[in-house]
């Protein structure tokens, strides 16, 4: 919505390999020539959705209801470094956030886990590159923001927190997804191979 909205017009730039706009339409079957809309209609579109993120406000009810899971820390994972820029924007005007992603140098994760070690900082948001090979086991909440569809890789994610020298009683593992998704199925089997 930003970039439409700030006439980014590369949204609307076939993928490098296409030849033209009618490969990444795939195989529509009609009758009728479809009109493509106006940019005009394309802007008002954006303006109707709002500045609204509904997941957004869902997840800061969830951060300010429990407090920060009674003074632990977070762990949050997304898969997109947009996401984790967006995130950390809006979450840290509440709180104190940091984040790694990808282009985050390999020093610099480690500078991050003892700066989270030492409660410099309640919320790290992180992609993958979190998910395998870093121990975060003084953390006691894990959020998948972005849900793999991979039910190893949220259990990898897990991991991080649910390791030896975990220092608290319990971990909190929260999950968002949209009902009636492959989300939803992911979770079950995940749920069905925890054993409920």
């Amino acid at each position: 919505r930003q970039r439409l909205l700030a006439n980014d017009l590369t949204l609307f730039r076939p993928d490098p390999g296409t030849d033209d706009l009618d490969d990444l339409a795939g195989d529509v079957d009609t009758d009728e020539p479809q009109d493509p809309l106006s940019w005009d209609e394309i802007r008002a579109a954006a303006l109707a959705v709002g500045d609204t993120d509904t997941k957004l406000d869902r997840f800061c009810e969830v951060l300010e209801q429990t407090n920060l899971w009674d003074g632990g820390q977070v762990l949050v994972f997304s898969f997109f470094r947009g996401t984790i820029a967006y995130l950390e924007h809006h979450l840290g005007q509440r709180w104190r956030v940091r984040s790694m992603h990808g282009g985050t140098k390999m020093a610099d994760r480690q500078k991050l886990r003892e700066e989270f070690r030492c409660g410099e900082f309640d919320i790290l948001l992180a992609s993958e590159v979190a998910s395998e090979g870093l121990d975060l086991e003084f953390c006691n909440v894990v959020v998948n923001y972005d849900l793999p569809w991979n039910p190893m890789k949220v259990e990898q994610r897990i991991g991080r927190l649910d390791r030896f020298g975990q220092e608290f009683d319990k971990i909190f593992v929260v999950n968002f997804h949209a009902p009636d998704t492959i989300e939803t199925g992911i979770l079950d089997r995940l749920s069905q191979a925890r054993g409920g």
